[in-house]
């Protein structure tokens, strides 16, 4: 027993050993008698309206020179053991995390390197104020967000409060190289305060100016992709804003290639994802999706494959649909990660593409999240207020990141939310705050009202778990309940496991995108991030705030920033600033959603696009205008595949380059997306312009006189586009614009008649006809008392009446019926027996005494009479004589050829194969024909 409480006791004193030679609670050098330096605090107060930190880059001999100028350094003071000691940082930015050290402001920045090089420090000049009996607080480290963290906790001093030193030991560091996709990049690290704990003196730089020069690097990696000197566009505004000396750099970039998405799905889900393959396509982002039994079942396959496709197919965007079971993540140190798949370039945790799951297990909640993308991105709600809205939710605790707590932190959000586009930002923190904070804490149905009501970003801050916000209470049930169709948030959640989905069948992340209410309509959020792991408390402070700032930058340009872009950006300033830290939250920072949405912070609002409304075979470029709008993607795909597009400069232009790019046979469809804008979708048309535009008319009457008033008919036809213009030759020595004009010929004779049109286009078309001028022909017809059988020799265009009103001797006028074979009489004075007389065709005209008939009218060109078995009355129209006997051979199954005689009142009978009975058949005579079976006459003989 001794021996056990011996053994016991010998390990509390080699613990105690070991913890005091890392730290005391009281440094053994510190006097009573030290005090805030006044000197230094009216300094600090001097410069309380200057900006903070100012920083110049400017090229020099394949170098860079840095120049920083520190005009601010913040302070608290802090109470610990009844001592004030001074707490500085400065504004928005990091500070040490050693634990035990000097708490001191650092400042972290990013520059790109060429592929074979590294940077390398050469000069260092500054300018620097020292100040005597300054106590400093010591830095806690890193906390965590699963423990509780409070700033009465205990301060440690390790050793360094013992040594005469200057800590940090360097005012400027060059880090390591990483790449971010198309650029290797290394941190600048500047140090602007040393302290020295044992003299107590504090050296703040006011400026500090660094040469660097460009170096071989045969070491570190290098981009493993074809470097092409184009950048991805959805990593653009990030290299803009990651990189100070991108604005050097991108003078040598000939253009930014169009990003790409990769999908892999489980099995089951293949099919139900094509018409959300299909918009994407459509909208410009060319999209690939394979099965993931295709390439294999582990994590590792799934890398490889990635990697392959980011290196061969450039993809940018990688979706995971399916959980955990149906597509497994990577493991990395126990935890979930996802992000992991992006880390394909370096030996680092910067990403090269973007990566978000919709995490499903059946094919129904994969049905509820593409529903709820698609209306997100291709219809959006129009003139609802939910995109003005935000929600920001926050515990009490801290401080953290820039020395707020998360209440402070949050605030500070919705003060950056306000002054962009957002009109109203919900204040949900525990404890009281004033402004629109209630008192106490805010509960799980305030939080629900605010989401229902219409809130179009979410912000968290505080304790959290696999299945809820601690602040609040806020859980999957109260999610799964939510009735916000249509109104989708964007959820940034800065909790511990709120992203862990290995080891729960629902977490809350997983929740928010497969909501939907009791119709089966999508509720919940577009896309919601979480962790996997217990979240540290600074460095995803930071983050958060990153991403806040990339949605609320004031966007001249109109750069559409997607959500995965907007997450990756926050965490890549983390890992800058936290380094490994930072980068352990990157790596389990789930996005659970589609990363290639693009996130609405306005009513969307139609574009105004011009362009032309077809294409045609010859053309190389389609141009586009879509006014005030920079930055919009113009998109060109056919049958569901996208082909082509590009982006709209600073005045709104763009030119889609069609070369060899245009299936001729196919439709061409036209989809233009831009921030907080409606989609524009049409169809383009293709056209030969050989084809496309074909000049015709017509006109009446078909055989026209001398001084007869002509109608011309357009009959054009065009397949794209109006006609705008006609030009008529009458080819007389007059014109005409008119579309239909009429016209008349005061000579005889044969004239062109030519028709040109033009289409909206300027294109042209012409056609051309011959028209024969005629003049009227009189023939006089003899008729004699008694019947008689007559035909009209030319076109008169008279009825049986008329013909009776110009002979004063008429009694009658009698046709046939070949048809039924009977006749058809007109007495004058009897209208309703009335009956045109047509060309080719034989009456019976009755007189009561003989008269000469004078008949106007156009010669006849020539006939088609119906003959029908029986007895048919036919007329003679020629100038020239003929015979019974020819007209009999002319006229199919003719059996025999009857004249009348109107001198003898008796008929005449032409027997075929007695010549003897043959007659002269003359102009303006009729006669019968028999017949054995139907046919046409067309006026031989």
């Amino acid at each position: 027993m001794l021996n056990k409480y011996y053994k016991k006791f010998i390990i509390l004193i080699i613990s105690l050993i070991l913890g005091l030679n890392f730290s005391t609670i009281i440094p053994a050098n510190i006097s009573d008698e030290c005090h805030i330096n006044k000197q230094f605090l009216e300094n600090i107060e001097d410069e309380s309206n200057q900006e903070s930190n100012i920083f110049n880059i400017n090229n020099s001999n394949g170098g860079l020179i840095i120049t920083y100028e520190n005009n601010k350094i913040n302070h608290d003071i802090i109470k610990i053991n009844n001592k004030d000691y001074l707490k500085l940082y400065c504004a928005n930015e990091s500070h040490t995390l050693e634990e035990g050290y000097p708490d001191l402001p650092k400042i972290c920045r990013s520059i790109i390197v060429d592929n074979d090089k590294k940077f390398k420090i050469t000069k260092i000049e500054t300018e620097v104020n020292e100040f005597d009996n300054i106590l400093l607080t010591p830095s806690k480290g890193i906390s965590y967000r699963c423990n509780s963290l409070n700033i009465t906790n205990k301060y440690l001093f390790s050793n360094i409060y013992h040594e005469d030193l200057w800590y940090p030991n360097k005012i400027v560091e060059i880090s390591d190289s990483y790449i971010l996709r198309d650029f290797k990049g290394q941190i600048i690290k500047i140090n602007p305060v040393q302290y020295n704990p044992v003299q107590k003196t504090l050296r703040v730089y006011k400026l500090i100016k660094v040469n660097i020069i460009a170096v071989e690097d045969d070491d570190k990696p290098k981009i493993k992709r074809n470097f092409y000197k184009t950048i991805s566009n959805d990593f653009y505004k990030i290299y803009n804003k990651h990189f100070m000396n991108f604005d050097s750099i991108q003078r040598n970039i000939s253009a930014r290639y169009p990003d790409k998405m990769l999908i892999i799905c489980h099995d089951d889900f293949y099919n139900i994802l094509e018409s959300f393959v299909n918009w994407k396509r459509e909208k410009g982002l060319p999209t690939s999706i394979i099965n993931v039994s295709e390439i294999g079942g582990t994590s590792t396959d799934i890398k490889n494959y990635v990697y392959q496709e980011y290196i061969n197919e450039n993809i940018t965007y990688l979706l995971l649909v399916g959980d955990n079971q149906q597509i497994p993540t990577i493991i990395l140190n126990g935890y979930a990660s996802d992000p992991s798949y992006s880390f394909l370039d370096g030996n680092d945790y910067y990403p090269e593409i973007f990566v978000g799951r919709l995490s499903a297990q059946t094919i129904s909640q994969v049905q509820t999240m593409i529903e709820r993308i698609v209306s997100y991105e291709k219809t959006p709600l129009i003139n609802n207020s939910y995109y003005l809205n935000a929600t920001g939710v926050a515990s009490t605790q801290g401080p953290g990141d820039n020395n707020e707590f998360d209440w402070q932190h949050m605030r500070k959000i919705r003060d950056e939310l306000l002054n962009y586009t957002y009109v109203y930002v919900d204040e949900l923190y525990d404890g009281s705050h004033n402004e629109f904070d209630m008192d106490g804490n805010p509960t799980r149905d305030m939080v629900k009202n605010c989401i229902n009501s219409g809130s179009g970003l979410i912000n968290y801050c505080g304790h959290g778990s696999s299945t809820s916000w601690t602040t609040s209470g806020f859980n999957v049930n109260d999610i799964n309940s939510l009735s916000n169709k249509n109104m989708y948030p964007f959820v940034i959640s800065v909790a511990c496991l709120n992203g862990n989905f290995i080891n729960y069948n629902e977490c809350f992340c997983e929740s928010w995108i497969r909501s939907k209410n009791e119709e089966n309509e999508p509720t919940g959020a577009i896309a919601a991030t979480g962790s996997s792991i217990s979240m540290s408390w600074e460095p995803p402070m930071r983050a958060q705030d990153k991403m806040i700032e990339l949605i609320t930058e004031n966007n001249k340009n109109q750069t559409i920033q997607t959500i995965g872009g907007i997450h990756t950006y926050g965490c890549i300033n983390m890992n800058d600033v936290y380094g490994s830290y930072g980068e352990k939250e990157t790596s389990a920072w789930h996005i659970f959603g589609d990363p290639s949405v693009t996130l609405r912070t306005l009513p969307p609002t139609i574009m105004n696009v011009s362009h032309n409304i077809f294409i045609t075979y010859d053309e190389d470029n389609l141009t586009i205008k879509v006014n005030n709008v920079s930055g919009a993607i113009c998109s060109i795909s056919q049958n569901n595949n996208w082909i082509v597009n590009n982006i709209t400069d600073m005045d709104g232009n763009a030119v889609i380059e069609l070369k060899n790019k245009i299936n001729i046979s196919l439709p061409i469809k036209l989809v233009i997306t831009a921030l907080n804008k409606i989609p524009y979708i049409t169809n383009i048309d293709y056209i030969d312009l050989k084809t496309n535009l074909n000049a015709s008319f017509s006109y009446y009457p078909k055989n026209p006189t001398i001084n007869t008033l002509i109608n011309f008919i357009d009959n054009s036809s065009i397949n794209i586009g109006n006609i705008v213009n006609w030009t008529w030759d009458f080819g007389d020595g007059n014109l005409s614009y008119e579309k239909n004009p009429i016209h008349q010929y005061n000579k005889s004779g044969n004239y062109d008649i030519s028709l040109t049109i033009t289409d909206s286009f300027g294109l042209n078309d012409s056609n051309i006809k011959i028209i024969e001028i005629k003049n009227f022909k009189i023939i006089n017809i003899s008729l004699c008392k008694g019947w008689n059988l007559v035909t009209m020799p030319i076109d008169t265009n008279i009825m049986a009446s008329s013909l009776a009103e110009n002979i004063t001797s008429c009694i009658s006028v009698v046709g046939w019926n070949s048809s039924s074979q009977s006749y058809w009489f007109y007495l004058p004075g009897f209208p309703a027996f009335d009956f045109p007389l047509q060309v080719g065709h034989g009456y019976f005209v009755e007189m009561s005494g003989n008269e000469t008939l004078a008949v106007t009218g156009l010669p006849i060109d020539n006939v088609n009479v119906s003959l029908f078995t029986g007895w048919n009355l036919i007329g003679w129209y020629e100038n020239d004589d003929t015979s019974a006997s020819s007209i009999y051979e002319n006229i199919t199954d003719c059996k025999s050829v009857v004249k009348w005689d109107p001198i003898d009142q008796s008929y005449w009978f032409y027997i075929p194969g007695f010549p003897a009975f043959d007659f002269v058949v003359y102009q303006g005579m009729a006669l019968y024909v028999g017949v054995t079976s139907d046919s046409i006459w067309h006026g031989g003989g």
